[in-house]
């Protein structure tokens, strides 16, 4: 019986079970070793990965042809080679944890990155939110102050209608008044005309009557004399009306036009009414351009938003591609040290079974990672 100080911590008799030779034992090492370049493999180390299968499998030839039976001390043979292959199989096992753990460092350095620029951009979202829900009170505000210009544009506008109705109505008043006085004009004209017929009539009858009708020529002269400045008064009350009539028809013909000379006095009513009507609408235009920039803006952040969370989900992704090889890797961690102590394993199957297994793993991993690259 060999001591126990030449014997690998953990690792039971090899003559405790008959049915396991000494070249199982190596094989399974060497399998283990290929499982932790697979693990490296889904981890991206894929160099060392290699480097750590070819080191292990060579050694594990070592302890086949040492444990041959009939060599004396084979115990401590196999002890010895199982320490040393158990080696080679850990320090690959680091070199790939190692691999694992830049990998999380990485992925947790650009998820900290990825987190920080979400903030950020709910930030703006939130800015721009608040400032698109103000927007709404600002309108109600702009259109309570600009409240008071509205009543004073109505009642300009009322005045002026009412104005345009009274000066319509003025005008055509004293247009009927002027045609009664140019009537009346004429009227006189025409009785000064027969006054000095009839002051005609009345001198020459004077004249035949001799010295008795002296006095009534004189009367019949004077009456000649009243009749001629009669009808000149005729005549310079039809001129004073026809002149005040000329306005009034302007007037007239104004009223009935849309387009007002901006330059008469009648409408400056309308010109005010006008300016303030151009200052409310630029004031709600300027309110709302503001709010379509504001809800622009507000677009152009979430589709930011989007475009970061499908970062974050990739990056999520790819901790979730790393998590198999990290389990795989544990797994035959496990199964070594089982193997390790003499115990049965019998997921493993034969050594060219799991080695078969373990290469479809290490080619399934190629693939991904040739695909992955390709994106």
């Amino acid at each position: 019986m060999p001591s126990k100080s030449s014997t690998l911590p953990g690792a039971a008799d090899p003559t405790a079970h008959p049915g396991r030779p000494g070249p199982w034992r190596a094989a399974a090492a060497s399998a283990l070793a290929a499982a932790a370049g697979a693990a490296g493999l889904y981890l991206g180390g894929w160099p060392a990965a290699a480097a750590v299968v070819v080191a292990v499998g060579l050694a594990g030839v070592r302890p086949a042809t040492a444990a041959r039976p009939g060599h004396t001390g084979g115990h401590r043979v196999r002890s010895a080679d199982g320490a040393r292959l158990t080696e080679p199989v850990v320090a690959g096992w680091h070199l790939q944890l190692g691999d694992t753990q830049r990998t999380s460092h990485q992925s947790r350095r650009a998820l900290e990155a990825r987190i920080v620029a979400l903030g950020q951009q709910l930030e703006s979202v939130l800015n721009l939110h608040v400032t698109t829900s103000a927007a709404a009170p600002l309108t109600e505000d702009l259109m309570g102050r600009h409240h008071a210009i509205v009543d004073e544009l109505l009642r300009h506008s009322r005045s002026a209608a009412r104005l345009r109705l009274d000066t319509v109505s003025a005008a055509r008043a004293m247009l009927e008044a002027l045609d009664a006085l140019n009537t009346l004009a004429r009227e006189v004209q025409t009785i000064s005309r027969a006054t000095h017929l009839l002051a005609l009539n009345a001198s020459v009858e004077a004249t035949r009557a001799g010295e008795r009708g002296g006095g009534f020529a004189v009367v019949a002269q004077e009456v000649r004399q009243l009749a001629a400045q009669s009808r000149q008064a005729g005549i310079r009350i039809a001129r004073q009306v026809g002149q005040m009539q000329a306005p009034l028809d302007a007037i007239m013909q104004r009223s009935g036009r849309e387009d007002i000379d901006p330059d008469a006095p009648e409408a400056d009513c309308a010109t005010l009414t006008e300016e303030q009507a151009r200052r409310l609408v630029r004031a709600i235009a300027g309110e709302v351009g503001d709010v379509r920039r504001d809800a622009r803006g507000l677009h152009e952040e979430c589709l930011q938003l989007q475009s970061q969370l499908m970062l974050l989900r990739g990056d999520l992704k790819e901790l979730d591609r790393s998590r198999p090889g990290v389990d795989s890797l544990l797994q035959d961690m496990q199964r070594l040290r089982q193997c390790l102590l003499g115990a049965e394993d019998p997921a493993a199957g034969s050594a060219e079974d799991w080695l078969a297994r373990l290469r479809a793993d290490i080619d399934a991993g190629q693939r991904e990672h040739a695909r992955q690259a390709s994106l």
